[in-house]
C-alpha cells in the first residue's frame, strides 16, 4: 500500500518553495500572485475557487494556494524540480515531460516517496529513505540546504485547524504539517514532523476510486494528529542555522526596507519580517514571466508634474514603485498605477509607456562634478555610454540635440564650459534617461 502510485495532491508544494529559496528566487515573505493566469496554457483554480491577490510565500504555502505554487514552479523550472526530487530518492511516474501540473499533484508517486522527501525538512535538507528492517542499508541524499529546510519547517509549524491558541499538540515543541487531496477525492494525504519524527498518512481506496467529500484536512489530518500525540517530542534544533537571518522587507519591491527607504515612492507600502537565506533578498517576481524583474520605475516630469521627455521640458527625475498589474484589483486605489503615475504632457506626443525596457546613462553619474585635469592642454571629451535600451540613441544637452556632422549619434562630446547641465538620451522605443552634472574650473 505504501508503494502504490497515487496523485500526491498539494504535498509537493513545500519543496517548490524550498528549492526556489536555495536558488535565490524567493524568501519567506516574497510577494506572489494568487490571481488568474492570463493568456497561459496552464490556468488552474484554487480549492476554494476564489483568489486572494498578492500573498506572501508563507501564506501561499500555509493555505496551499495553487496559483502561487505554479508561479514559483514556472520560474524554477518543472524539469529541474523533478530531477531534484528524483535525485533525493523520490519515485515518480507520468506521461510526457515534467510540467507545471506537478505543483497540484499531476504526477504519480508513493507514500514511501513522500515520507522520504519530508524527512529532508526535518533533517537539515538530507532525505532518508524509510527502512522497514534494521538490516536494510541507509540511503541518504541531499535535497535542500539546512537553511531552506529550517524556513520551510517554520512556515509549516502551526496549530491544527480549530486548535489555535490551545497548543495541546505542540507544547514546547512545534509540529509542522501539510495536507493534500488528489483530483476527484481519490487520495487524502497528511504529512507531519514533530521533533525527530516524520509521519506520512494516506487514506483512500486501494482501487483508486473516489471518496467524495473526503480530503486531507478532514480525513487524513485528524489521524496524523492522533499519531503525533503518541510520539515524544524528541530532540530538534529550534534555532535557525547561521545561513538564516531575519530582515524587514517591503512590498511591492520585495527588497530590504533598510535599502530602499526614501529612494522610491510607494516601494514600502507594506512591511514584513522575513526569513532570509544566505543574505539573498530577491526582488518581487513579476506575474508576466514568473521571473524576477524590477517594479521600481524612473521617469522625468516637467514643471507641471506631468511626465515629459528631455526634448520637451523634463526638469526633474521621479522614482516610484509599481505593483504588478495583475494585483491591481486586489490593492487599495491609492497604490494603483492610475494614482501613482503622472499624466503625460500633451507637449510630448508619442512617449513610450513606462512598461518598456529602461535605458540608463552609465558614463556620467547624476549630480557629478567634472573638471579638466591639472596640466591638461587638450580639450577633454565626455563618453556617451548607456546600459540597456534598443536601437539608435538620440542625445540631448540642455534639451538641444547632440549629433555628428552626418546626423548620426555621437560616442563622445566635448566638455562644455563651466556651468550646470542636463544630459539626456532617448532610444528607438522611446525609453529615456537623464542626468545632471556640473563643470567647474580648478583654482590656479
Amino acid at each position: 500500500m505504501i508503494q502504490a502510485l497515487r496523485s500526491p495532491g498539494s504535498t509537493l508544494k513545500p519543496f517548490i518553495y524550498g528549492l526556489a529559496m536555495d536558488h535565490g528566487l524567493i524568501h519567506s515573505h516574497s510577494m506572489l500572485l494568487d490571481v488568474p493566469r492570463y493568456k497561459k496554457n496552464y490556468d488552474p483554480g484554487n480549492f476554494t475557487r476564489g483568489f486572494s491577490g498578492p500573498v506572501t510565500v508563507t501564506r501561499a504555502l500555509q493555505d496551499s494556494l495553487n496559483l502561487p505554487a505554479v508561479q514559483v514552479l514556472e520560474a524554477f523550472g518543472p524539469g529541474r524540480f523533478h530531477d531534484k526530487l528524483r535525485n533525493a530518492g523520490a519515485r515518480f511516474q507520468f506521461k510526457g515531460k515534467p510540467n507545471l501540473s506537478m505543483a497540484l499533484g499531476g504526477v504519480g508517486t508513493t507514500l514511501e516517496s513522500l515520507v522520504t522527501l519530508y524527512t529532508a525538512i526535518g533533517r537539515g535538507g538530507i532525505a532518508g529513505k524509510p527502512r522497514l528492517c534494521d538490516g536494510e542499508p541507509i540511503q541518504e541524499r541531499y535535497l535542500m540546504s539546512p537553511g531552506a529546510a529550517f524556513i520551510i519547517r517554520d512556515i509549516l509549524s502551526r496549530p491544527f485547524p480549530g486548535r489555535q491558541g490551545v497548543g495541546r499538540l505542540s507544547g514546547a515543541r512545534s509540529m509542522a504539517w501539510k495536507t493534500g487531496t488528489s483530483y476527484g477525492f481519490r487520495d487524502a494525504w497528511a504529512m507531519g514532523l514533530k521533533g525527530d519524527y516524520t509521519v506520512g498518512v494516506w487514506i483512500g481506496r486501494p482501487d483508486g476510486s473516489p471518496s467524495p467529500g473526503q480530503y486531507g484536512a478532514i480525513t487524513a489530518l485528524p489521524l496524523l494528529g492522533q499519531v503525533m500525540e503518541s510520539l515524544a517530542a524528541g530532540r530538534v534544533a529550534l534555532k535557525p542555522p547561521e545561513s538564516v537571518t531575519k530582515e524587514t522587507i517591503c512590498w511591492p519591491s520585495g527588497l530590504a526596507a533598510s535599502g530602499i527607504r526614501g529612494r522610491a515612492k510607494g516601494a514600502c507600502a507594506k512591511k514584513f519580517d522575513a526569513w532570509i537565506l544566505d543574505g539573498q533578498i530577491p526582488s518581487t517576481m513579476t506575474g508576466e514571466t514568473g521571473l524576477t524583474a524590477p517594479l521600481v520605475r524612473t521617469f522625468w516630469v516637467n514643471s507641471q508634474e506631468m511626465r515629459a521627455t528631455p526634448a520637451c521640458g523634463a526638469i526633474e527625475k521621479k522614482t516610484v514603485a509599481l505593483w504588478p498589474w495583475q494585483a491591481e484589483p486586489f490593492i487599495p486605489a491609492l497604490w494603483r498605477r492610475a494614482a501613482v503615475l503622472p499624466k503625460d504632457s500633451p507637449a510630448c506626443p508619442g512617449m513610450a509607456p513606462l512598461a518598456l525596457p529602461d535605458i540608463r546613462i552609465i558614463s556620467v553619474s547624476d549630480n557629478s562634478i567634472l573638471t579638466c585635469q591639472p596640466g591638461q592642454t587638450r580639450s577633454p571629451t565626455i563618453p556617451l555610454t548607456t546600459l540597456g535600451g534598443r536601437g539608435e540613441r538620440q542625445w540631448f544637452l540642455n534639451q538641444k540635440p547632440l549629433m555628428n556632422a552626418d546626423g548620426s549619434a555621437p560616442f563622445f562630446m566635448p566638455m562644455p564650459v563651466p556651468g550646470r547641465y542636463h544630459l539626456a538620451v532617448v532610444d528607438e522605443s522611446g525609453s529615456f534617461d537623464q542626468v545632471c552634472f556640473s563643470v567647474i574650473e580648478l583654482n590656479p
